[in-house]
């Protein structure tokens, strides 16, 4: 069974059942579709996945580290890409960051920098169609 994926506005089909995609990389509009926390790789990640408006609704995932501090909780640690998103993106104080506002995701669309993933978790090269795309870096809020 997939773990709960909390979903920020509806959708079609669960993010997660979408096969992974292959992008140009570069920067692009992305809309919030949902994020969900759990493990992978016996680590707390937190993925947010966004809907890419220029290439037909391809559903795009983000992969944030955090600290699990239990199932469903997490910590994002100070120095994380998360935080530092959030920090440049939104120009609000943080507070606690173990309370982090995920909802302020809520019904946004960004200008998000596409890259693409070339190598498995041992870092080997992949095979020629084998790579997929995600997204990098959050650029601005539009």
């Amino acid at each position: 069974m997939y773990p709960k994926v909390r979903p920020i506005h509806s959708a079609p089909v669960e993010p997660q059942l979408h096969a992974p995609v292959w992008l140009p990389p570069g920067e692009t509009e992305l809309a919030v579709i949902s994020y969900q926390v759990g493990k992978q790789y016996n680590r707390g990640v937190v993925t947010v996945w966004f809907k890419a408006v220029e290439f037909g609704g391809v559903v795009v995932p983000a992969y944030y580290n955090v600290r699990m501090k239990g199932k469903k909780a997490f910590a994002a640690p100070r120095g994380s890409r998360l935080v530092a998103e959030f920090r440049r993106l939104f120009c609000e104080p943080l507070g606690r960051l173990d309370r982090f506002p995920m909802h302020w995701l809520n019904s946004r669309s960004f200008i998000g920098e596409i890259g693409t993933v070339t190598t498995d978790s041992e870092q080997n090269a992949r095979e020629d169609g084998a790579e997929y795309s995600v997204v990098r870096k959050l650029v601005k809020c539009i």
